[in-house]
């Protein structure tokens, strides 16, 4: 890794990667990211994210690509790093309820119904 200090030591800067993460990203990218087109083609051949299928405003459900599994690990890894990092903003963004308070739960409470309002 003597060779790609420079590169790893940049990687280190981001939020989550420790030296062991960026050694297992430059392992597995090879470092030479112009065999990429573009940011999603990385993306793409990493696999971490599952597909998107919207059709009339109805969500499906998808599986994760099967993308190089040791880069996947990886970036799992550092995600959950950063989630339990003190005070960032990754995680106020993972720690935040799933749905709004006020859609929670059971629905209305008993008693109170479209048809008659009890106050």
């Amino acid at each position: 890794m003597a060779p790609f200090r420079p590169v790893l030591d940049l990687l280190d800067t981001i939020p989550g990667v420790n030296r062991a993460v960026a050694e297992v990203i430059l392992a597995e990218t090879g470092g030479d990211m112009t065999r990429f087109a573009s940011v999603k083609n990385l993306a793409s051949w990493a696999g971490p994210c599952p597909g998107h299928h919207e059709s009339a405003g109805r969500v499906r459900s998808t599986r994760v690509r099967p993308g190089n599994a040791y880069l996947k690990g990886a970036l799992g890894m550092a995600a959950f790093g950063e989630a339990r990092t003190k005070d960032s903003y990754l995680q106020a963004r993972y720690k935040r309820p799933a749905l709004p308070l006020s859609r929670r739960g059971a629905g209305r409470p008993p008693g109170l119904t479209n048809s008659k309002r009890t106050v």
